[in-house]
């Protein structure tokens, strides 16, 4: 592996995370989806869940670790289509002996290994490139501008994958978004088939605008969208929860 590492540990079980030195690194927004997808997926039964886009495995790695903690019966496929983030993503399912119950596939999503189009999932998760290239704030890492910059259509593309391997019904697609896309986050929500069930701004703090918004839709028809209450950044206590704590009840 020729990647400059770092390890990080996160505060679950022993988990640890490695991840590039220096490009995209595990934040905030993979923190905050792994809880919001956790509190989707239901309590009782085996769950299938696929991460589309899983660069090193911040977001994968946080929601296995709470799986783990409720001892849930449960299995996870994870695509990302650059090979050295993938080989990250592999050394981070081995290094937390996660090898039984999470898989790795290097693979661009608009064509997916068969193991995965042959399965329907429980749960659908994405931090999607956003960005269109050339917009957006440019690193000179080209690895991160991958991370955060797509194609005009890496949205649909996204949404149509996941629609495309969800249970008709009750299959849940959930992701993170900056707020300035979450109207063309919806677009692709609809182009796919998935309604928006919920949705949930994440704010700095009570003075400043949302800068992201957690989202997650079926594909069934005459779905209420519900606005779930507001996360503050700067709210210490609610903060606590999201890092430390589990759920007790479920979003949808």
């Amino acid at each position: 592996m020729t990647a400059e590492l770092t390890k990080e540990e996160l505060g679950r079980r022993g988990f640890v995370l490695y991840q590039n030195r220096t490009g995209f690194r595990f934040g905030t927004d993979s923190v905050l989806l792994a809880w919001f997808t956790m509190s989707l997926i239901p309590r009782k039964g085996p769950v299938r869940i696929l991460e589309l886009g899983s660069g090193c495995g911040g977001a994968a790695i946080c929601l296995a670790a709470r799986l783990e903690e409720q001892k849930a019966d449960y299995r996870m496929d994870l695509v990302e289509i650059d090979p050295i983030s993938c080989e990250i993503l592999k050394k981070n399912i081995e290094e937390n002996k996660l090898g039984s119950k999470v898989t790795a596939y290097c693979a661009d999503i608009r064509q997916m290994p068969d193991a995965i189009r042959n399965t329907q999932y429980d749960i659908v998760f994405a931090n999607p490139p956003y960005f269109t290239e050339g917009s957006g704030e440019a690193s000179s890492d080209v690895r991160r501008n991958s991370a955060r910059q797509g194609a005009e259509d890496t949205l649909d593309v996204f949404a149509q994958a996941a629609a495309s391997r969800l249970i008709p019904s009750t299959g849940i697609y959930a992701v993170v978004i900056d707020s300035a896309f979450s109207g063309k986050m919806t677009g692709s929500f609809q182009d796919a088939g998935i309604n928006v069930s919920r949705l949930m701004p994440v704010f700095p703090n009570h003075r400043k605008d949302a800068r992201i918004v957690l989202m997650a839709g079926r594909r069934r028809d005459n779905e209420e969208t519900k606005i779930l209450p507001a996360v503050y950044l700067d709210d210490k206590d609610r903060m606590h929860e999201i890092y430390e704590e589990e759920h007790k009840d479920c979003f949808i």
